[in-house]
């Protein structure tokens, strides 16, 4: 299968009034979200995306993107073609750059189908998604996306054969499950190539938090009270790596991101278990 290349789009003229907000648990219905766009904001994100050190240029890619809104660390961004309107963060621009035209992808808790739904049409990927809650299902379908399953991501993915999917997507979905390393293997098992992103528990935000004023620390990737977060198995980036030699996986690629927050993003050269506030890791069977 091949995927049409088209040239960018840029928006010159705002639409909208602004608000910002971080982004709700995946279970919970989101928000109305507004925002304002134009030319130099479009150039702004191109270039964010130009992580040339990285080899990382979606812009080379040839998408067509009108983008919209920025609402917190999500951008709003109206897909070519279909018209629709996707909520992208900056991990799943990285996961966009990463993936194949024509690939068979899996993407493990997908919410409302925001990645998923990208792929498909700025790719042209085989998309399929498993997803716990029945109103982000539900919130699939009603987009297209008729290939989302329920599912336990706990119990593993034993209705997937053997290297039978292209890639298997995990989006900041690892840390809140109970048997992350069951889930792991099971993507390598599933999937020729495994993508998973995770905030990383080592920023020295959260870091200065801890040390100085002693309390669970609060970032721009992890806005959330203990009592209310999801988060179960929080990971660094140096935790990650060992966790993964330990489930027999190969790291073929390690993208630390450094988040603003306006949901500008730039990779992280050196120090990353330090510097970076988020990570996207390729991993492959050993």
């Amino acid at each position: 299968m091949t995927c049409a290349i088209q040239k960018p789009v840029i928006l010159s003229e705002a639409k909208n009034p602004g608000s910002s907000f971080f982004s709700l648990p995946r279970d919970q219905k989101r928000g109305p979200v507004a925002g304002h766009t134009c030319a130099s904001e479009l150039q702004r994100f191109f270039a964010s995306l130009r992580m040339t050190a990285s080899g990382l240029d979606m812009t080379a890619n040839g998408f067509e993107m009108t983008l919209g809104n920025r609402c917190g660390l999500t951008e709003e961004i109206r897909l070519p073609e279909t018209g629709s309107i996707v909520r992208l963060t900056p991990e799943h621009k990285v996961i966009l750059s990463l993936v194949e035209p024509g690939s068979r992808v899996l993407d493990l808790g997908c919410g409302e189908g925001d990645l998923l739904l990208a792929l498909k049409v700025l790719k042209g990927v085989r998309a399929e998604g498993i997803e716990l809650a029945n109103a982000c299902i539900q919130a699939c379908v009603a987009r297209g996306l008729f290939s989302v399953h329920h599912g336990d991501l706990d119990e593993g993915l034993a209705d997937y054969p053997d290297q039978s999917v292209d890639y298997v997507i995990s989006t900041n979905t690892i840390q809140v499950l109970h048997k992350p390393m069951v889930l792991i293997r099971e993507m390598a098992r599933v999937g020729k190539r495994c993508i998973v992103s995770f905030p990383n528990f080592a920023h020295w935000r959260v870091r200065m938090q801890l040390l100085l004023r002693g309390r669970m620390p609060k970032t721009l990737k992890l806005p959330y009270e203990w009592y209310e977060t999801l988060n179960i198995h929080l990971t660094t980036v140096r935790d990650f790596r060992d966790f993964c030699k330990k489930a027999g996986l190969k790291v073929s690629r390690e993208i630390p991101l450094r988040t603003s927050a306006s949901g500008k993003y730039t990779q992280v050269p050196f120090l990353s278990n330090l510097r970076a506030d988020s990570a996207v890791f390729v991993l492959e069977a050993a």
